[in-house]
Order: structure tokens, then C-alpha cells, then sequence
């Protein structure tokens, strides 16, 4: 198989008494065969460039084969860049998980052979998105409003917690009842205020013959 050249045979001719032999000589004239490649599969994180190597591809004519991205198989949850040394580089689109496809060509100059690769993009937990944000109320005025909306590309499943980086000064005590997370700060000649939030991202607050700024941090927390 994949022979090419000159080959010999050789044949008898007899009349019952006599035999003679003579050759045959035969040209193989040499046809170019198409590379040998393969489909194959990848894995990379989301929204993490992958970088690998094509499945080796084999020709019987010659060692100088090429590499290319093909047509066949366009990506849709990414881009890819093919090297001529069967090295290539997938980027997956922001935030984009699940399979992918993608096709390559390998030529020996002559013929070209196409194939595909697969992608799995392996899904990554996104950090909410959080916003600060300001609240004005009046001296022994309750403030209640909401915080500014968050929001994750995995989920609309959010809960809202006050948090610990920022509190509102003059003390703290922190409790947990039915779901509700409130603050108590300023105890003082039985002069108090407190910050509740709630789960659905509403608060509310005040202390008696108190004015001027305060604060309190919230804890965005993703559920689900």
C-alpha cells in the first residue's frame, strides 16, 4: 500500500518442450494521499483562554503538514486562533459555559482534511454584583428604603446581610431572628438606634436626638 516506483515481474512461456522467461517491468507512478488527522476534545474554565495542541496528523508522502481553522465547525460560545504547528488558542466569550465546536484543516500543500474539536466549558461561580449608595433621614426619623439592586449572571437568587467591614459607630450588637439581621449601635443614656435589613435587601433605621452621618455595611450573599 501507498507503493510508488518501479517494480519487476517476471513470466514463462512454454510449447510443452521448451521454456523461456522473460520481465515485466513495472512504473508506479506516485498519487499524493490526504493527511491522516483526527477529531478530538479540550476542556477549559469559564472565561479562561485554553491554550493546547491539535491531534497530531500524519501523511505517507511527507513530514511538512500545515495546520489552519477550518469552516465546518465555527464557534459560537467563543473565538479560536490556529497556528500553522497545530498549536491553538480558544478564548470562550464572557461568562459563557456548556460545549463548543470548533473545526481545523490539515494540508500537505496538495489535499486538505478537515476535523473538529470539542470544547467543554467547565461552569465558574460569578461574585454578585454590588453597588454603595447614601440614605438621608431626619434626627428620630425611622429611615427605611432599599439597597441598591445587586446582581449575578448565575442567579437572581439573592440575599441581603448586613455586613462587617462598615458598622454604624458608638457599639454594635449583631442578632439573627426569622431571617431578619439587625444592628443595634449607640447605646447611650437609653438613647439607641438600630439597622435592620432584610433578606429582600430593604432596611430601615433610627436613633433618638441623633444627626449627622453614619453608616452600616451590607454582605450581598449568593443563594442557589
Amino acid at each position: 500500500m501507498n507503493a510508488n516506483g518501479t517494480d519487476t515481474f517476471s513470466y514463462t512461456v512454454t510449447d510443452g518442450t521448451t521454456t523461456v522467461e522473460k520481465t515485466i517491468t513495472v512504473t508506479i507512478t506516485p498519487v499524493n494521499d490526504a493527511p491522516v488527522a483526527a477529531d478530538g476534545t479540550a476542556t477549559t474554565n469559564e472565561d479562561t483562554v485554553l491554550n493546547g495542541t491539535l491531534p497530531v496528523a500524519t501523511d505517507v508522502d511527507t513530514a511538512s503538514l500545515t495546520y489552519a481553522v477550518g469552516t465546518t465547525a465555527v464557534p459560537t460560545k467563543g473565538s479560536v486562533l490556529v497556528n500553522g504547528d497545530g498549536t491553538y488558542s480558544y478564548t470562550p466569550a464572557l461568562n459563557a459555559n456548556g460545549t463548543d465546536t470548533f473545526s481545523y484543516t490539515v494540508t500537505d500543500g496538495t489535499t486538505t482534511v478537515e476535523k473538529t474539536i470539542t470544547v467543554t466549558i467547565t461552569p465558574v461561580n460569578d461574585a454578585p454584583v454590588a453597588a454603595d449608595g447614601t440614605a438621608t433621614t431626619n434626627e428620630d426619623t425611622v429611615l427605611n428604603g432599599t439597597l441598591p439592586v445587586a446582581t449575578d449572571v448565575d442567579t437572581a437568587s439573592l440575599t441581603y446581610a448586613v455586613g462587617t467591614t462598615a458598622v454604624p459607630h458608638k457599639g454594635q450588637r449583631l442578632g439573627q431572628r426569622r431571617r431578619h439581621i439587625q444592628l443595634y449601635a449607640g447605646v447611650e443614656r437609653q438613647r439607641h438606634r438600630h439597622v435592620q435589613l432584610h433578606g429582600n435587601g430593604r432596611h430601615h433605621d433610627g436613633r433618638k436626638d441623633h444627626h449627622g452621618d453614619d453608616h452600616a455595611g451590607e454582605r450581598c450573599a449568593c443563594c442557589g
